[in-house]
């Protein structure tokens, strides 16, 4: 009684113990007793950390890794890949910690490899892992009417530029709607244009919510084995998901900031937003110039002058910190990647959901 989780553990083996008909493969049942052990374990966490005395730091740490080996559990059930067997662990725990970290890395093809679930699993890890496991904690605080702890509040407040610690929550709860808004916009949008090329609408609608997220966290993931190859000149694709990138890209302090200055309510913009728009604006127009040049009778030949800018747009865009792409990135010259190398390091904003160096320190 203590332990519901094991009685249902126990109710799920009946069958196989009793040599009954057995609708599930030996691998599922035993891989998925142990996601229920451990699920049914998490109440314990805060009991454990409490013993072992970790710092909030080291709290935020465990939690991280701790994302990761769920997300690692889950997509090695065989109800996560399309080989009845499952995928190894490795490549599982590979694409969990890729998604969590929102590189965009990937060891399998997760448009082939993966089922619906296993794209699911994938998804939510983008969105945690872009979004940060701080903000989420925050926000879990914030609905549940928890008081943070001051240590926890001042690591937000000085990521976000928060003033105390009522505009502290006030960000953290923007974060949020910002954030479900602007993917939910990306979404309609990129349903109307995925609809003209599936016979469900259902597939239309999960590849949408897909996309959108992970262009908005900068992931850079993929339901397409080519990624974007097959769409170079699809406007309707490649202007949307180089929009979601931007504006995930360009930080939740910023955007904060923007969105209280066209409110009136702050009369001025921050350093850090001006430079971090300034920045922006000029490498995502020498990205796009320069690989234009470079690339011009090279990938690009075979284009229209349009196609050839609307390509070296998404790309400078993309370099930065999604790593979409939407021509083959090895047949481009060795100075084309050089410069994307630069731009790689450079990266996105602070507090945003990509990495790097930052703009503003760049800048």
């Amino acid at each position: 009684l203590t332990h519901p989780t094991d009685l249902f553990i126990l109710f799920l083996l009946v069958p196989t113990l009793l040599g009954d008909g057995i609708l599930i493969t030996e691998l599922l049942i035993k891989q998925f007793s142990l996601l229920m052990v451990i699920l049914g374990r998490i109440t314990h966490i805060s009991f454990l950390i409490k013993w072992l005395k970790v710092k909030p730091a080291q709290t935020i740490i465990l939690a991280f890794l701790f994302a990761i080996f769920v997300g690692s559990l889950l997509l090695s059930l065989p109800v996560s890949s399309v080989n009845p067997e499952g995928i190894s662990f490795l490549d599982a725990f590979f694409t969990a910690a890729s998604a969590i970290c929102v590189t965009g890395l990937t060891t399998i093809d997760i448009s082939q490899e993966f089922t619906r679930f296993g794209q699911v699993v994938i998804l939510l890890l983008v969105q945690v892992g872009g979004l940060g496991i701080l903000s989420f904690s925050a926000l879990l605080a914030v609905f549940l009417k928890k008081s943070m702890s001051h240590k926890q509040a001042m690591e937000i407040q000085e990521s976000y530029a928060a003033k105390n610690r009522k505009q502290t929550k006030e960000i953290i709860k923007s974060i949020f709607i910002i954030t479900f808004l602007v993917e939910v916009i990306g979404a309609a949008v990129l349903f109307i244009f995925f609809n003209h090329f599936s016979a469900s609408s259902s597939d239309s609608f999960f590849y949408a919510i897909f996309h959108s997220v992970s262009a908005f966290c900068n992931a850079g993931f993929s339901l397409f084995s080519d990624s974007f190859m097959t769409f170079a000149t699809a406007s309707g694709l490649i202007v949307p998901i180089s929009i979601l990138i931007i504006i995930g890209g360009l930080g939740f302090p910023v955007i904060f900031n923007l969105m209280r200055y066209l409110d009136s309510r702050q009369e001025y913009l921050k350093l850090q937003t001006k430079l971090a728009l300034s920045v922006t604006l000029i490498l995502l127009v020498l990205g796009t110039v320069v690989f234009f040049a470079l690339e011009f009778k090279n990938t690009l030949a075979p284009l229209s002058i349009g196609n050839k800018f609307l390509v070296s747009f998404f790309h400078s865009v993309s370099a930065r910190t999604a790593g979409f792409n939407s021509i083959d990135l090895a047949t481009c010259m060795p100075a084309t990647i050089i410069m994307m190398l630069v731009l790689m390091v450079i990266g996105a904003c602070p507090g945003s959901t990509g990495g790097g160096i930052k703009t503003t320190t760049f800048g």
